[in-house]
């Protein structure tokens, strides 16, 4: 019995999409709950936020807010890899079909850029919200510190690229069905 290797993919981004549907629900629950009723978390310490080295620095801070960043934009994260799962299933399930020039498929590739896109942008807004924390608690005689955004250079070029590829994979639909056409 051959095994329809393309199908097993797309049968395995199914499962993906649901556990990490799941995992989405429950961390947006968790972090819901959290930020409503943060009475849940008294007694307990988040050490992981409140010691942070770099190089030979070793700074020392009390967090004063609830949730830690990380956890804040978990969620979000989760919805991402999630949808992305979503996409590539589409993709995978059409190909696993014969289907490979169809307009579903170049849609699915755009959205795929853009999530990577969106993906690109937030995956330092974690990083960012601790600095922020951090800068009025640090205090340099001859110098100041700042906080800044960085965006992930290549993710941000590869989505843009997978973007591109989209539009380009429409043209392409467009011409493999006026080729169907005159044959």
């Amino acid at each position: 019995m051959k095994i329809n290797v393309i199908k097993l993919i797309s049968i395995l981004l199914t499962v993906f999409f649901w556990v990490g549907l799941i995992i989405t629900v429950c961390t947006s629950a968790v972090v819901a709950s959290l930020a409503f009723k943060p009475s849940i978390l008294k007694g307990a310490e988040i050490n992981s936020y409140n010691h942070i080295t770099v190089g030979i620095f070793n700074i020392s801070y009390h967090n004063n807010s609830v949730l830690p960043p990380d956890l804040l934009t978990a969620p979000l994260f989760f919805v991402l890899l999630t949808l992305l799962c979503w996409y590539f299933r589409k993709i995978f399930k059409n190909l696993s079909q014969g289907k490979l020039f169809v307009s579903n498929n170049a849609n699915a590739i755009i959205i795929i850029g853009i999530l990577l896109l969106i993906n690109s942008l937030i995956i330092s807004l974690p990083d960012l919200l601790i600095a922020k924390q951090l800068l009025p608690k640090i205090h340099i005689d001859n110098g100041q510190v700042n906080a800044s955004y960085n965006i992930p250079t290549p993710l941000f070029i590869a989505s843009v690229l997978i973007i591109f590829l989209g539009v380009f994979f429409h043209k392409a639909v467009k011409i493999a069905s006026e080729n169907e056409l005159t044959i």
